[in-house]
This record gives structure tokens, C-alpha cells and sequence, in this order.
């Protein structure tokens, strides 16, 4: 059955207030719905405990909290709590690939072959590995609407590669590549797989024993949960070759004058104290999407897509960047104006309550191939209403009349 957006609204306290913005932006940050705040203040307020270390009951019971997060998380997307580590955010996640795996297993002339969508989350961390290292990079191009490329993707792996990266979700172009058959078609030359979830968790449902990557990442804060959150799932086979780029309490089975044993995986990479609070936080937003069905959900953002894509095909002067089907992409939709600058079009549209992104969303590279320094980007989330796109639409027009 359809989603009730407004009901859904209801449920966040940003949106009660008066005035109450068309956030249109959560692409790049989502709110929290109150059940959220509540479940972090409650543990906040009454159960307050460190983890791992303590024997009284408050450190169990926030011992058991915090791998019950774990737990929780790791159903979520169909792997095993010992396959997931906490970490601060979906770059973090994605550095520890770089720095824990790679960084000890790769030499100077293997190949990273990654795709031109990338967030520069998971790009910078090769591209510091081809100046430290000396690999060589194969880069994954798209076609005219985002699409990956077949020949190019191919071609980058008859070069081999020992590791390939590649985003569910592009943050830019909404386009979602076939993360499964890509990975499949990387075992066979022999690379690993690292995914960049970060877009996607909120907008697409992910199974990493269908997927079979090697390894994934995405943040808390692009899931309706707190930010100072990340979550990086490793097959567990894949695991064990790694080696912890950041030690001390938490980390350790033993320590002697002549050095250390780590302790048991995933515990190994998780050193000092964990973000518990937000652990938390993000397994009760997750619980609380996970009451609206997938197909529920993608029905309803792909409904206000197809609205906003109406818009702006109709709004002269607008160029849409990616898919102009709008089936074909997912949370988000980015666009320029042939006379206007990004900036400029999105700081009138704020001032009247509707919030958008504009830049080049960490994706510098892309926004070059485009053959544009910047975008502006309207991003959907479960609480977007057609209210929310009629203000959209008004500030849009106004924003272009007096810019023009």
C-alpha cells in the first residue's frame, strides 16, 4: 500500500516546528524520527555504560546494548555481527580498507580499477595508494546517463586488478550500478570488491551474501540514525588477512614489554572507546525503516522522482544530469541551469525554506566528465511529501526569474 508521507513527517520533530523546511537534502544528511532521539536519550540518561571492560552491571548491560546493535545491524543487511566494525563514518570505513588490507598487500604495479562515480570517500584512499605505493589506477567510465560502461569495465579488468571499488548508489546521478554482477565479474580475474553504500542503504536493500562483495561501507547518519557513526561489513574469510591501522584499548589480547596479541575480530579494529550512543541510535533507525516494505518505499520515491524530473524537463534553461528516465535512478535527482550558477540557484531557494545541495558532492571527477564545476541536487527521503515538491517548484521558478 502506499506510503503516508505526512503521517511519516509527523514523526520527525524537525517537521512539527512552525515554518518547518522542504528538506530536500537528505542525500547528504537525513533528520531522525523521535523514536531515534528517544532510544539514544534513553541510554543516554539511564543506562550510561562503557563497553568491553567493566564487570559491574552497568558496563554488561551497556556491553549487551552495544553488541545487540551490532547484531541488529548486521541482520540488516544479512551478515554476521563478527563480520561488522564500528567506525565514525563511511570514510573511515572505506580508509581502513585502504590502510588495513591493501596497504600490506598490494605493490607498486598492481592495478585498483574504481569507477568515475565515486564519492571521493572511495577514491582518495587509491589514489594516496598510487603516491605511496606506486599502483596504477583503471578508471571505470560511464555513458551519456551514467550507466556503466561495459567495454571500459572490461577493459579495466583485463588489466587484472587486485582490488576493485564501486558505489551501490551514485550520490550524484542517482544511477545504482549491477554491484552483483560486477562483483562476480571481478572474482573472476581474481580482485577483491569494496562497496560504497553510503547512498544506498536508505534507498535500495542490501543483501551482502547476494552481492558476494568482500567488503562494504556506509554511515549512520545517511539512515534516518546520529552521525559519528559508520559501519564497515568484511567477509570474514577476507577479514582475517587484515592488520589494524589504529591500536590501544579494545584492540588487544595480550601485552607484554615485547609487544601484543589482537584481540578476537572484529574487536581487533575497533580501538578506544566505540561510538555506543550512536550504535544505538543507528540499529533504531534502522528498526524503525525497516517497518515500511521496500517495494512500499521505492514506489514512493521513485513517484517523486518521476514529479520532479516533470519539473524540471519543464522548467527551461534546466539540464538534468544522468538518466532521464527516472526508474532509472534512485533518492536523488541533480541538475544545472545553462545560465545560472548552482550555488547562486540553491542559496535563493533556501531562503524560502527549500533546502537542496549544491557543489560538486565530493565528486569532482565526475562533475568534470559532465563538463560543469557544480550541480544542485534534490535528494527524497521516506518523510518527502508533495508539499514538499510544490514548494520545490515555486522556489525554483523564483529563483530563475530573479536570477535571469
Amino acid at each position: 500500500m502506499p506510503l503516508d508521507a505526512r503521517r511519516i513527517r509527523a514523526q520527525f520533530p524537525l517537521f512539527c516546528k512552525e515554518e518547518a523546511p522542504a528538506y530536500l537534502d537528505s542525500g547528504a544528511l537525513t533528520q531522525m524520527p523521535g523514536g531515534v532521539l528517544e532510544a539514544m536519550n534513553k541510554w543516554d540518561e539511564t543506562q550510561r555504560g562503557n563497553v568491553h571492560r567493566g564487570v559491574h552491571g552497568w558496563g554488561e548491560r551497556a556491553t549487551a546494548a552495544y553488541e545487540g546493535a551490532r547484531s541488529a545491524i548486521a541482520t540488516c543487511i544479512n551478515a554476521e555481527p563478527k563480520e561488522i566494525v564500528f567506525t565514525t563514518n563511511c570514510t573511515e570505513s572505506l580508509n581502513m580498507v585502504a590502510r588495513c588490507w591493501a596497504a600490506h598487500h598490494l605493490q607498486k604495479g598492481d592495478v585498483i580499477a574504481l569507477t568515475i562515480l565515486e564519492h571521493h570517500s572511495n577514491m582518495l584512499p587509491w589514489l594516496q595508494l598510487k603516491d605511496e605505493l606506486g599502483v596504477e589506477l583503471a578508471w571505470i567510465g560511464v555513458d551519456a546517463e551514467g550507466h556503466i560502461d561495459e567495454q571500459i569495465l572490461q577493459a579495466a579488468l583485463s588489466k587484472k586488478p587486485k582490488l576493485l571499488a564501486v558505489s551501490m548508489l551514485s550520490n550524484v546521478l542517482g544511477t545504482a550500478p549491477d554491484v552483483k554482477k560486477i562483483t562476480n565479474a571481478a572474482h573472476g580475474v581474481g580482485a577483491k570488491v569494496v562497496v560504497d553504500a553510503a547512498q544506498a542503504i536508505a534507498h535500495l536493500p542490501i543483501d551482502v551474501r547476494n552481492v558476494d562483495c568482500d567488503a562494504l561501507a556506509f554511515s549512520s547518519h545517511k539512515t534516518y540514525g546520529p552521525t559519528g557513526c559508520g559501519v564497515l561489513y568484511v567477509k570474514n574469510e577476507f577479514l582475517i588477512e587484515w592488520k589494524p591501522f589504529l591500536t590501544g584499548g579494545g584492540t588487544v589480547e595480550n601485552v607484554t614489554k615485547d609487544g601484543f596479541t589482537t584481540a578476537a575480530l572484529p574487536h581487533a579494529f575497533e580501538a578506544g572507546t566505540p561510538p555506543i550512543t550512536q550504535a544505538i541510535g543507528l540499529a533504531a533507525a534502522l528498526t524503525w525503516s525497516s517497518q515500511f516494505p521496500w517495494n512500499d518505499r521505492l514506489t514512493h520515491e521513485q513517484e517523486l522522482l518521476a514529479r520532479a524530473t516533470d519539473v524540471l524537463k519543464n522548467t527551461p534553461g534546466i539540464r538534468i544530469l544522468g538518466p532521464q528516465d527516472p526508474s532509472e535512478r534512485y533518492g536523488c535527482i541533480s541538475f544545472v541551469h545553462k545560465h545560472i550558477h548552482a550555488h547562486d540557484l540553491c542559496d535563493l531557494m533556501g531562503q524560502e525554506g527549500v533546502i537542496l545541495r549544491a557543489g560538486n558532492h565530493c565528486a569532482q571527477p565526475l562533475h568534470k566528465e559532465l563538463g560543469i564545476p557544480a550541480s544542485c541536487r534534490f535528494s527524497v527521503a521516506l518523510h518527502t511529501t508533495g508539499d514538499d515538491l510544490d514548494r520545490f517548484e515555486k522556489a525554483l521558478h523564483n529563483a530563475i526569474a530573479t536570477l535571469s
